[in-house]
């Protein structure tokens, strides 16, 4: 996408807009100010959903706490135009540092895999907008031959800073998510220690009770979930036994599904499903709904 065509101040807008018209609530999911000319705006986008909430628009967020995001090759290219050097030149130069974003996995060259587009970009003796294009080849022609392939390509993009990130999740209206899934990015298994360890003990933003209400009670709200997110009479046991002092992150983009540190036990729904870092190979939970109050053993 052409920063000429539409850029962040556009987007915030956009969503201010539908949620003024519609009269419903509206959140911005995955919060990140991605775009390298849009660093270091966060305080002019953070004051400007401050004033839409003024005119009592419901706007609010979630953020997960990582400078990069994981999708596919072709994400770097909105208008689908996949051999466009120009597009590809505006993904190295705005979208993504190609020496901090990481491909995994690339079924086409396995030595590929783990290498960043810098690295790559070398070998095949390429710009790295023109190694994109070429990877994106590459991909096209494996599921043409391969057409029943699951997990052909994906990239981490590096892409967001620490100072935005911080000012994001320090919002009062961000509440903390991970979009988790079983491996890839490391935020599927370090996105909530991390923000408790490296953001909460080290960079001390925010408190410790601050951090989990954002990942609890806020968290509920903002997905209208009844019956969650606090420990009181009545609500769902979904509970973590932590030690503040030690909880941490290991995850990487190298190992993805490292397990934290600090995390002693779990319990969903009053029954402990982690301990001893290990899974207790007990599945209590439930499918979840908005403003769900049914529970199934």
């Amino acid at each position: 996408m052409r920063s000429e065509d539409i850029g962040l101040a556009d987007a915030i807008d956009e969503i201010i807009s539908i949620g003024r018209e519609a009269k419903l609530p509206v959140q911005i999911s995955h919060f990140k100010i991605a775009l390298k000319d849009d660093w270091g705006t966060a305080p002019a986008v953070l004051a400007n959903l401050e004033y839409a909430r003024q005119q009592g628009i419901d706007i609010t967020a979630d953020c997960y706490p990582y400078e990069y995001w994981y999708s596919t090759l072709r994400v770097l290219f909105p208008k689908t135009d996949y051999t466009n050097i120009e597009s590809a030149k505006f993904a190295v130069d705005q979208a993504i540092d190609p020496a901090g974003s990481v491909i995994f996995p690339f079924a086409p060259d396995k030595n590929y895999e783990g290498k960043t587009v810098s690295e790559i970009a070398a070998m095949r003796r390429e710009t790295p907008a023109q190694t994109i294009i070429s990877l994106i080849a590459m991909v096209d022609d494996y599921e043409k031959k391969n057409p029943n392939s699951d997990d052909v390509e994906g990239i981490i993009g590096k892409s967001m800073t620490d100072e935005d990130i911080t000012k994001l999740l320090s919002w009062s209206n961000t509440n903390i998510c991970s979009d988790g899934g079983d491996g890839g990015h490391p935020r599927s298994h370090g996105a909530f220690t991390r923000v408790l360890g490296y953001y909460v003990r080290n960079k001390k933003i925010m408190s410790l009770e601050n951090a989990i209400y954002k990942m609890t009670s806020l968290a509920a709200e903002h997905a209208g979930l009844s019956d969650r997110g606090i420990i009181a009479p009545g609500y769902y046991a979904d509970l973590v036994l932590l030690d503040p002092a030690t909880v941490k992150d290991n995850a990487t983009i190298q190992n993805p599904m490292a397990l934290s540190d600090g995390i002693d036990k779990v319990w969903v729904n009053g029954k402990i499903v982690y301990e001893n870092k290990q899974s207790t190979h007990r599945y209590p939970g439930m499918f979840l709904k908005k403003a769900t109050s049914n529970y199934e053993e």
